[in-house]
């Protein structure tokens, strides 16, 4: 515990008197260094004196940090109904956010919002929420495993959400670090992770198949750490359907990850990530006249360092899409130096970087750093660039989730859009059917 009761007692009483800007000050710097902690019953006296002042200002920091559920819900609570002005409008929106930025564990155990909304206050906040709204919760590592879980199965409260919102929480969830985060020890296993990568995976085999959903279905699987993902039987089935002719074929103007179509860099993804248990892809071999089997023996066989040059050699960015994941490289110094020179400042090198660091940690090895001294210089230029003080990192912070939003702006609008249209389709159809049924009845 980072501090002692005494130290939290005199915390609580400086809240009782402060100004609004030191008690927020104060209870922004306690909640972010008791993040990870186990809220103690001291620190929730901190926050209930703090609520209990009704100030605007200082229920920002209670909402975002409180590790009390009927905290934030009175927060939340008090969002609620129509604002008489813009300013009250966008304070109540920013209020909302806090809450749902909340990182805290909660003493329930149930993440956020549930915890403080129950399941039938979230349906309800859902089908209401703004982007922004939505991109603080699906972004949120807290966030209750099990809706994570539902958004994926599209169970409920998924299930009455429209079609084009539903996909737009599935990209914004993309970079929720819960996906990497497995909290698993010797004494208790990380259920909620393996539910929540189980569900991704039924996501790839029952999502709907159109062009849109396959991009959102990539953009989720390359994010994956390959040493986490659930593990099916076989992907036979995934790898057909995936490969029907009815997508719309990418041209190499669109730039995707390795110039193969979406379609086909898609099954490559799925056969790396998923074929790794025995039997799961059985004629997968380096020969395999499909290129969607040949990344998946990229990913998992044993390569000897021939096999990596020839792989390149053979199929470029598309090897490298699996190699970049198999254990055996990347916890072996000769080997990561063979694939090392085939990688170059971009996202496949981004993403190297990621799940060997990610790998090594799994294993215990502090060895995570690149082998070629070309890609350590690469690592540590990008490091220079990070912000160094507490304000540039702040500031990063917000960078980051407004390029966010820009980013996934795009992909949500044509869902959107997708969404009005079936939406109008089946509007005129209803039409065209009374007057259908008022002919027949007048004849």
């Amino acid at each position: 515990m980072k501090y002692s009761s005494s130290e939290l007692f005199l915390t609580a009483a400086r809240v009782a008197v402060g100004s609004p800007d030191s008690c927020h000050g104060l209870l922004t710097r306690l909640g972010e260094d008791l993040k990870e902690e186990t809220a103690s019953a001291t620190e929730m006296v901190v926050y209930g004196t703090a609520i209990r002042r009704k100030d605007p200002l200082i229920d920002l920091a209670v909402a975002q940090y409180s590790p009390k559920s009927s905290h934030v819900r009175n927060c939340f609570m008090r969002t609620l109904g129509r604002a008489p002005n813009t300013l009250q409008r966008s304070y109540k929106t920013g209020l909302r956010i806090a809450c749902l930025r909340n990182e805290r564990k909660f003493v329930a155990g149930v993440g956020n919002p549930t915890s403080y909304l129950g399941k039938g206050g979230v349906a309800a906040v859902l089908k209401v929420a703004s982007s922004d709204e939505l991109l603080a919760l699906f972004t949120n590592p807290a966030i209750d495993e099990e809706l994570v879980e539902a958004l994926y199965k599209r169970d409920k409260p998924f299930s009455d959400i429209a079609v084009g919102k539903w996909a737009s929480m599935l990209v914004y969830c993309m970079d929720n670090p819960r996906l990497q985060l497995c909290r698993y020890t010797e004494e208790k296993a990380d259920v909620g992770h393996y539910r929540i990568h189980k569900a991704i995976w039924e996501f790839v085999q029952n999502a709907p198949f159109n062009e849109l959903i396959a991009q959102i279905v990539l953009n989720t699987l390359v994010r994956l750490n390959p040493e986490q993902v659930y593990l099916p039987d076989s992907i036979d089935a995934a790898l057909e359907r995936w490969g029907r002719p009815r997508l719309r074929k990418t041209s190499r103007k669109e730039n995707t990850l390795t110039g193969l179509s979406r379609q086909e860099e898609l099954r490559c993804v799925i056969a790396s990530l998923y074929g790794k248990k025995e039997g799961a892809l059985s004629d997968a071999t380096e020969s395999s006249h499909d290129i969607a089997r040949r990344c998946c023996y990229y990913a998992n066989a044993r390569l000897t360092d021939r096999q990596i040059r020839a792989g390149y050699q053979r199929d470029h960015a598309a090897f490298l899409l699996g190699a970049v994941g198999n254990v055996g490289i990347l916890l072996n110094a000769d080997k990561s130096a063979v694939l090392e020179q085939y990688l170059r400042d971009d996202w496949l090198t981004h993403r190297y970087l990621r799940i060997r660091k990610a790998v090594h940690d799994d294993w215990g090895s502090r060895a995570s750093d690149p082998v070629t001294d070309r890609l350590k210089a690469l690592k540590d230029k990008r490091r220079s660039q990070e912000p160094r003080i507490a304000g540039e990192i702040t500031d990063a912070g917000h960078e980051q989730r407004q390029r966010q939003i820009e980013e996934h702006k795009p992909l949500v609008s044509k869902l959107a859009t997708l969404d009005r249209v079936v939406r109008s389709v089946a509007a005129w159809l209803v039409v065209a059917l009374a007057v259908f049924a008022a002919l027949i009845w007048f004849k």
